[in-house]
């Protein structure tokens, strides 16, 4: 049941950036589903929630704030603007005053988000869940969907652009790009599975396809993910009395990718740190009130 559950979790993390689909077809989404809108209690409440982090809220259709290359782009619903706005802030920027301080924090938050109600797809068969510019936004799509597990995702989802808008802000540590430089795969991720992931030193596929987006996938995995796939992915195989060799190869090389990532882990604690930063608070604390979530 362990492996079970940790293999469904790769999985699901996977999906976030590359969700396939059949129909090539798709045509660009249009302004006419976003009708504009006036200003509001909506928008009141949002600036109520974030104006003390300097982060403005943007529901509505902008055409220049999402990119061409997305399609199937349906609009959040009203009713569900102002729960991703607490959730978001609950599990999300709280945790990280709780690992920092408030004024690290509002320092390296983006300056907007983005709400979208749908998954935004591209051409080539891949899923967008979020997606974070120059330290400046942060887009999330997806917003229509309130079940628990699409809220793990988003979770994820916005600790990986945070930690993009860290790595901008202060530049990624050189000893972290050091510990593999030559096993990051580009658009080869897609094929690999979970396993084969950690045997690069990975904690996830999307994280071999470029240094940053290893950074920022341990980093959002470390903070989200159950303990026994924390354990899966850093705590070394021990072979048994009926060990085959074939299997004791196996071990030896998931093994050797652990080390690697712990080796990661540990740069990037440091790292860190420096900055004010505690990661193992920022996982406790985010733990707790997944943990608390209905299972759903």
């Amino acid at each position: 049941m362990k492996y079970f559950k940790y293999i469904l979790f790769f999985i699901f993390i996977g999906t976030i950036y590359s969700c396939s689909k059949d129909d090539n077809t798709l045509e660009a989404s249009n302004s006419d589903i976003f009708p504009e809108q006036p200003t509001g209690q909506l928008d009141s409440l949002l600036k109520e929630t974030f104006s003390k982090y300097n982060i403005v809220v943007q529901y509505r259709y902008v055409k220049n704030f999402l990119p061409n290359d997305w399609y199937d782009i349906t609009p959040v619903r009203d009713t569900l603007v102002m729960p991703m706005a607490h959730f978001l802030e609950d599990f999300w920027i709280k945790n990280l005053i709780e690992a920092s301080d408030f004024d690290f924090v509002k320092t390296t938050l983006p300056r907007k988000l983005i709400f979208v109600g749908s998954p935004a797809r591209r051409l080539n068969g891949s899923t967008v869940l979020g997606q974070a510019e120059g330290g400046a936004i942060i887009t999330f799509t997806e917003v229509n969907n309130s079940a628990s597990a699409a809220k793990q995702t988003q979770l994820h989802t916005a600790f990986h652009e945070y930690s993009h808008i860290i790595h901008q802000m202060f530049n990624l540590p050189d000893a972290f790009r050091e510990v593999t430089p030559e096993s990051y795969t580009k658009n080869g991720w897609m094929a690999l599975k979970p396993d084969e992931a950690i045997k690069l030193g990975m904690v996830t596929p999307y994280g071999t396809s470029a240094v940053h987006e290893d950074f920022a996938e341990l980093f959002s995995t470390y903070i989200c993910a159950p303990q026994d796939v924390v354990d899966h992915i850093l705590k070394d195989d021990e072979p048994t009395d009926d060990t085959t060799p074939a299997q004791m190869k196996e071990i030896i090389k998931m093994n050797e990718g652990r080390a690697l990532i712990r080796k990661k882990l540990a740069i990037m604690k440091q790292y860190l740190k420096s900055l004010g930063f505690d990661l193992d608070i920022a996982r406790e604390k985010t733990r707790e009130k997944l943990d608390s979530l209905p299972k759903n």
